[in-house]
């Protein structure tokens, strides 16, 4: 049907991987100028999605070099601000892994509507510990929900999210024995939250915590859950 996405290796080539996007017969492996010229001559909007969509999915397949990679990233950038919302998260879905992915387009998607945005706040390396930041401040707490479902987080932007006393943020901080918190944001959601179940066990069961939390944590917690608090931290 002119929308089959496939990959082939040509012996003559000494096995060398070739991929094909049959959209508009664009050959990634030869991607040029002159195929984000003929893009712009097609005001098809459906074909002009559908190929900024197979675009991003080959980005994410890893199989392309950079010239061609840079040359993907000129169709993504002239056709995404003209589709919609679901298309904008369809592409956010295929890059929110691919460790190379263009800053400025990491950032353009993480600064999107929270069902774009959400895929590559929650787990893109590309975002900087200023993008998240950023997108604390300055979009909802939906989005501050997504940052806090990331593997790992740092002390700055762990604080970030504990500060919007949030109770889903500041909860999977707490379970997140891979995000950094200084003292002070320990303290904060013990103030905040002290009363809440969850987040008091959560922040009991973390590997490393400083003796003033550990002595927080014995006055508020009983059962097994002090028991282990005292185990883990005699």
């Amino acid at each position: 049907d002119g929308s089959l996405l496939y990959f082939y290796s040509d012996e003559a080539d000494g096995g060398i991987a070739r991929t094909r996007l049959d959209s508009g017969m664009i050959a990634l492996a030869y991607l040029s100028q002159a195929d984000v010229d003929r893009l712009a001559a097609d005001r098809s909007p459906a074909n002009r999605a559908a190929t900024m969509l197979r675009v991003g999915e080959v980005l994410a397949s890893g199989v392309v070099g950079l010239e061609e990679r840079m040359i993907a990233y000129a169709i993504i950038d002239r056709v995404l601000p003209e589709v919609e919302i679901e298309i904008r998260a369809e592409l956010s879905r295929f890059l929110k892994n691919v460790p190379w992915l263009d800053h400025r387009l990491a950032t353009r998607l993480a600064n999107d509507v929270l069902e774009v945005a959400e895929p590559v706040l929650a787990e893109s390396l590309a975002l900087t510990d200023e993008d998240l930041l950023a997108v604390i401040e300055r979009h909802s707490i939906g989005h501050a929900r997504a940052i806090a479902k990331r593997r790992t987080l740092t002390a700055p932007v762990s604080s970030a999210l504990i500060r919007t006393d949030d109770e889903v943020c500041v909860l999977r901080v707490a379970a997140n024995d891979n995000a950094e918190i200084d003292v002070l944001s320990m303290h904060r959601m013990l103030d905040r939250f002290g009363e809440d179940a969850p987040i008091v066990e959560s922040v009991s069961q973390r590997s490393t915590l400083p003796l003033a939390i550990v002595e927080r944590l014995t006055a508020v917690v009983g059962g097994k859950v002090l028991q282990r608090l005292i185990e883990r931290h005699n």
